[in-house]
């Protein structure tokens, strides 16, 4: 009697190489990502990774090591809490080659750990290794990863432990749940200030959950105590409220009210950009994000899921989101609701069997649009990595402006031109003096010596050091090469950096030591003894 031999149906060999697929590309994506910069000795020069890495530096070295000034100060008086530098610092992260190599090396672990987080939490959520492998490739096809992520900014860790703390509260793999999630919720909060939204939620789940008053307030307790002690730690060192993100927020709404109609439709327009795929063209991209919000919201709709952690979360995030005065900061912000988001849209519905085909063309349309935007996202980090023939210049591919510039090549040079002038103008002063400067965490890579932050309004009675590094990169507002084009400047030229095109890259300026009656124009008189021209090769 012959046998006959059964074979699966086309669609299930379809879909089995679809996945197959999809694990490729996100081996393709995590080698992409690896392999930017290499070999890992420059950071990115975006301001708040630059503060990241010299809180760990000084972490790293220890309080009572002279080189730490800058980086306590930044901690005693910033806004960043002290959770990711002290992730930063584990891994020996500093401002030399090889401090940097450790930070780039901590920043691609937190980024693969919040992979992990993201895969884990929808595999639970969704009951569905396809359907989790689906959702991380539409995350890791936002802008909040690239190029953010290639910066040493907070944002993955934060996800990663918020993930995990949501994977604890729906799996109960743990016990007591509610500690171990008022555990993970403190930590993320030492790691982004924006886990403190999180905590009423916390609350009122706990609650809801143990029917326990005293459970939930001492949840509260334990999520809050380390940021509060961190917040008392500054309090007491003398915080100027500027310095916080309320004080930010304060200001911002002073002219215009977070309520406003303006306000909220500009953060709902960031929000869809933010949730939609970076390199995805923008009439598929709202297709896909139309489709992950309305499938979201009927499942939201369905009993049971109100009141989970993960969708609570998404409230409270929401809620930030749409309230915050800076529609430019929604891609960042918008990194941890991104998963939450997919985690609802993503798990199986009440009547799965009444929708099944409409369910499954949108699932079709999810996988295409996905597919589409991750690949095209991947082939930019690939592209990146070789665009830059240079193999001294190749370390700052790993860096915001190769990704967002339309001339990238020009932000490399002109930040490779800097760095080199900082190190030359640390060489000339010596170690006992010091320079200012008008972005300082990024001049120290390269001057091993005292580096302080430009006055403004710029005079010399103020400035504290006898240097001064006028750079060609504006921050906060702050003109390039600012003061050097100051009216009435008086300075004698040390050091000018200059392209092959003719501008300036940077100039060393000194305390001038005679009357002047002008500023003296660095490069009109390159016969000068005291003025050394360096071009870029």
């Amino acid at each position: 009697m012959s046998r006959t031999r059964e074979y699966p149906l086309p669609s299930v060999h379809a879909v089995r190489t679809l996945e197959a697929l999809g694990w490729s590309a996100l081996l393709v994506w995590i080698g992409a990502f690896v392999s930017l910069g290499y070999p890992w000795t420059m950071v990115g020069v975006y301001t708040d990774g630059l503060s990241y890495l010299s809180i760990a530096d000084a972490i790293h070295r220890g309080i009572g090591d002279p080189a730490s000034v800058a980086g306590l100060h930044a901690l005693r008086g910033g806004r960043f809490p002290p959770g990711y530098p002290a992730y930063l610092s584990l891994f020996g992260a500093g401002v030399d080659a090889v401090g940097m190599r450790a930070a780039n090396l901590a920043q691609m672990t937190a980024v693969l750990l919040m992979a992990a987080g993201v895969f884990g939490f929808l595999r639970c959520r969704t009951g569905s290794r396809r359907s989790a492998l689906l959702g991380l490739l539409y995350v890791l096809s936002l802008p909040f990863i690239q190029p953010w992520s290639l910066e040493l900014i907070s944002e993955p860790l934060f996800v990663a432990i918020m993930l995990a703390a949501c994977w604890v509260a729906a799996s109960g793999a743990i016990a007591p749940r509610w500690f171990w999630v008022a555990a993970l919720l403190g930590l993320a909060c030492l790691v982004r200030m924006l886990g403190i939204a999180l905590l009423p939620v916390l609350v009122l789940w706990v609650w809801r959950r143990e029917r326990s008053i005293m459970r939930a307030l001492v949840a509260g307790i334990i999520a809050s105590a380390p940021i509060m002690a961190w917040l008392a730690f500054q309090w007491q060192a003398g915080l100027q409220t500027q310095a916080t993100y309320v004080g930010e927020f304060e200001a911002a709404t002073r002219a215009q009210s977070p309520l406003s109609l303006a306000t909220l439709a500009a953060n709902l327009a960031g929000l869809g950009a933010a949730l939609s795929p970076r390199y995805l063209s923008s009439l598929p991209a709202a297709v896909l994000v139309a489709i992950l919000v309305l499938t979201a919201a009927i499942r939201l709709a369905e009993p049971g899921r109100r009141f989970e952690l993960a969708t609570l979360f998404l409230g409270s995030l929401l809620v930030v989101l749409m309230l915050w005065p800076y529609p430019e900061h929604q891609p960042r912000l918008a990194g941890p609701v991104a998963p939450l988001v997919a985690g609802l849209a993503l798990a199986p519905g009440e009547r799965a069997e009444r929708a099944r085909v409409l369910q499954t063309v949108l699932r079709c349309l999810l996988w295409v649009g996905i597919g589409v935007g991750f690949l095209c996202g991947t082939h930019r980090m690939i592209q990146a990595r070789f665009e830059i023939a240079d193999p001294e210049l190749r370390v700052y591919s790993r860096n915001v402006v190769v990704h967002n510039r339309r001339n990238p090549m020009r932000e490399v040079e002109n930040y490779h031109r800097i760095l080199l002038a900082a190190e030359q103008a640390a060489s000339i002063i010596g170690r006992g003096a010091c320079m200012s400067t008008t972005l300082p965490s990024l001049v120290r890579l390269r001057a091993p010596t005292q580096v302080r932050a430009v006055p403004r309004p710029f005079a010399w009675e103020r400035n504290g050091c006898d240097y001064v590094l006028a750079i060609n990169a504006s921050f906060l507002g702050t003109p390039a090469l600012y003061p050097l084009h100051e009216p009435g400047l008086t300075h004698e030229t040390v050091l000018v950096s200059r392209f092959p095109d003719g501008p300036f890259a940077a100039v060393l300026m000194r305390r001038p030591t005679r009357a002047a009656t002008s500023a003296s124009e660095p490069g009109d008189r390159p016969e000068d003894a005291q003025a050394r021209e360096h071009r870029l090769r």
